[in-house]
């Protein structure tokens, strides 16, 4: 893993696609995002969601305290990763991201729902029929209306400043290096939840066929090259949480992380009950 001290103070590495990840477990250090993932054509409607949710005055998210959590995506492999998630122990709390709180279908409650996406489609993450609210951490630059719409508990961070853009709004203290990914997104907010133990399920979207455009995995998986990108970035984030000594697992059903410890779903509750 190539590391490099910057002028600004932070310590970054580099991700397998070329992403610098900042070591968020630094907090007393001026958060700074030095890579240019916004793309120009994005600004005008990620400033629009910063005013229009700058208005609602949300509360700013405050950390909690945590030891053992899983992030479980709508990815690869979903319907089994929740049923080996209803097995777990109640002291170990559930962060949903992406669709998974649109498919959520357990008796098991989803305690977070951390969601950064800017664009209309945010909207589809709503199920049809919603029986529990989970506490949304939400990106200060999330689609507003997804956020007027929500009826449970919601707090805002706003996504680390960046050389290239900052954003207009930056009035909050809570910083999450997102890097425009909501895996990212839950990984800091589980570093600052005091988590100990940190198991990541279904996080991506994988197919059992070839299809146009997609790249072999491994025997039987393809995945899609942004995908490809968004692991990449994951998996840095993960060497941080490894270098501040978090027990990070992952299940099958995501691509290898090289950052933390395979473990099949068998032995996901014993993952949380040893030590």
């Amino acid at each position: 893993m190539l590391i490099k001290n910057h002028i600004n103070k932070n310590e970054y590495c580099l991700s397998r696609s070329g992403h610098w990840v900042r070591n968020f477990t630094k907090p007393i250090i001026k958060p700074i995002d030095i890579n240019d993932i916004t793309p120009l054509e994005d600004i005008k409607l990620i400033v629009e969601n910063e005013f229009k949710n700058s208005l609602k005055k949300y509360p700013p998210w405050e950390e909690g305290s945590h030891e053992k959590a899983v992030i479980i995506g709508d990815g690869y492999g979903f319907d089994e990763s929740l049923k080996a998630i209803e097995e777990l122990p109640s002291d170990v709390v559930i962060i949903g991201v992406n669709k998974a709180f649109a498919k959520w279908q357990s008796q098991r409650r989803l305690n977070y729902y951390v969601v950064n996406n800017p664009y209309q489609e945010c909207l589809y993450y709503y199920p049809q029929i919603i029986r529990s609210w989970p506490k949304c951490i939400a990106s200060t630059r999330t689609f507003a209306h997804f956020l007027e719409v929500y009826k449970g508990s919601l707090n805002t961070y706003s996504p680390t400043a960046g050389d290239f853009y900052n954003g207009p709004f930056l009035d909050q203290s809570n910083f999450i290096d997102d890097y425009r990914n909501p895996v990212c997104a839950a990984v800091g907010i589980s570093y600052k939840l005091n988590v100990k133990k940190l198991a990541l399920m279904s996080t991506l979207e994988m197919y059992n066929d070839e299809r146009p455009g997609v790249d072999k995995i491994r025997d039987g998986l393809w995945i899609y090259p942004q995908q490809k990108v968004a692991h990449n970035l994951i998996d840095a984030n993960l060497y941080w949480m490894q270098k501040a000594k978090i027990n990070v697992a992952y299940t099958n059903h995501d691509p290898v992380y090289e950052f933390a410890t395979y473990i099949k779903l068998d032995d996901l509750k014993r993952f949380f009950n040893d030590g």
